[in-house]
């Protein structure tokens, strides 16, 4: 993320905030608060991210590198508004934003895989491809084989490279000099 995404990213966090506590009939300099107080959006920062992977062969990676949730003063916070006497269901309300803080984040920072996609992620994973790097050409023809004996189906070539370009487009792999390299790990597998 560059500098301008996270300014943008910040504003829109702001706006999407500023709109939601007004149908909460909270004021709106609140969401700016819970922006400034609870979350840093950082430009730039270098980290794995992962992927989760579900039973239907679609996965999801969250890119939440670049937004950093101050879980500690958001929890410390929640107990002090709903510990407060006065006006309790406004208390009730600030909570509310705060979840739909969270919940915004979570929607904006993932990104879905097709099945394709997923399949490849996941041979990747099978063969290490964290720490060794495998020739792209050497493994799109793997690939081709492997899919074709498990889904008795073909593959096109042009489909493998098409879905390599959309994973290295979103950081989920690298391919350096011809050869591939996973970036993300995968959290949960079943």
């Amino acid at each position: 993320m560059k500098i301008e995404d996270a300014y943008k990213l910040d504003s829109d966090l702001k706006e999407y905030l500023k709109i939601y506590s007004l149908k909460l009939g909270l004021d709106p300099i609140k969401s700016e608060e819970i922006v400034e107080d609870f979350i840093e959006i950082v430009p730039d920062r270098q980290r794995k991210d992962f992927i989760l992977i579900n039973k239907e062969c679609y996965s999801s990676s969250y890119k939440k590198e670049n937004i950093i949730i101050d879980l500690k003063k958001f929890m410390y916070s929640s107990l002090v508004e709903i510990t407060a006497l006065d006006i309790p269901s406004s208390k009730f309300d600030f909570i509310k934003l705060l979840l739909a803080t969270i919940i915004y984040i979570k929607e904006i920072s993932e990104i879905r895989f097709n099945q394709l996609d997923t399949y490849i992620i996941c041979v990747l994973h099978l063969r290490n491809a964290y720490e060794y790097a495998i020739e792209e050409n050497n493994f799109i023809l793997y690939l081709q084989e492997l899919y074709s004996r498990e889904k008795c189906k073909v593959i096109e070539r042009d489909d493998i490279e098409k879905s390599l370009m959309n994973l290295m487009n979103t950081n989920v792999i690298d391919i350096t000099d011809g050869n591939i390299l996973l970036r993300e790990k995968i959290l949960f597998f079943r």
